[in-house]
């Protein structure tokens, strides 16, 4: 017997395999091959929906915190976490849509017409159902000098808002149209909507915007009673005395207009 040659106690004391172990493990090897399968198959039937789920749960926690700092006055942060949301994905499209009409409407209040338009422009048609969800995009485009497109869309805004009878936006409206066909050099058109406007709203500020265009016109007594009702109507003292300028504008045009 060689050094190398193992001696009969060695084998005696050698690890045997137990009888049909070889087929428990290929059993084993069969169902953890099975438990991958079905996990790899769910994953790509359920995956989608399990990461949508986590989405939407990031999506709506930047939602929220957007809302906390628009309420305390800090709307460049909450323009940040509304963009933040909407590159997430939300569960459902209105909550998108308001997403996105939120930055586009602290766009507007800070004065950035620019980004705020181009912010509206991201989303579908179908995100402005309602005549308010038009207030800041239509404002945005007339402001940028986008004009064709302020009356375009201005016109689907008002006739909502005439629908809705929501007094409020039936005013902002046809400010803005009013505005509109001013810088357009549409005078009839803006004197159209500055009537139907103060119709409303008698003691509104674009009553002297219209007497101006009917001074224009030569049309003096119609520009003072335009001018005298919108003062019985307000309480502003920097409109009252805004008026009382275009009442003495109006005189001194009649004057000038009588003198031989």
């Amino acid at each position: 017997m060689t050094a190398d040659t193992p001696s009969p106690t060695d084998c005696a004391l050698a690890p045997v395999a137990p009888r049909g172990a070889y087929e428990v493990l290929l059993a084993i090897s069969a169902i953890a091959f099975l438990v991958l399968a079905g996990a790899l198959i769910g994953y790509r039937v359920y995956g989608a929906q399990l990461t949508a789920g986590l989405d939407a749960a990031c999506a709506e926690a930047s939602f929220q915190a957007g809302q906390k700092f628009e309420a305390q006055g800090n709307l460049a942060q909450a323009v940040l976490k509304y963009r933040q949301a909407l590159g997430g994905r939300f569960s459902n499209d209105e909550s998108r849509f308001m997403c996105g009409r939120a930055i586009g409407d602290l766009l507007v209040r800070q004065g950035m017409h620019e980004e705020a338009t181009e912010a509206y422009d991201e989303l579908p048609p179908e995100a402005f159902r309602l005549s308010g969800h038009y207030t800041g995009y239509v404002t945005a485009l007339w402001r940028t000098g986008a004009l064709e497109r302020a009356r375009k869309l201005g016109e689907i805004w008002l006739e909502k808002a005439d629908a809705e009878a929501d007094s409020t936006q039936r005013v902002w409206a046809r400010h803005v149209l009013h505005g509109v066909a001013r810088e357009e050099g549409d005078v009839d058109a803006a004197l159209r909507y500055g009537r139907d406007l103060l119709a409303i709203d008698p003691g509104h500020s674009t009553a002297n915007t219209v007497a101006r265009l009917l001074i224009d016109r030569g049309e003096f007594d119609a520009a003072r009673e335009v001018v005298e009702t919108m003062l019985r109507n307000t309480e502003s003292p920097g409109l009252r005395r805004a008026g009382e300028r275009v009442l003495q504008q109006i005189a001194a045009a009649a004057a000038g207009k009588s003198d031989p």
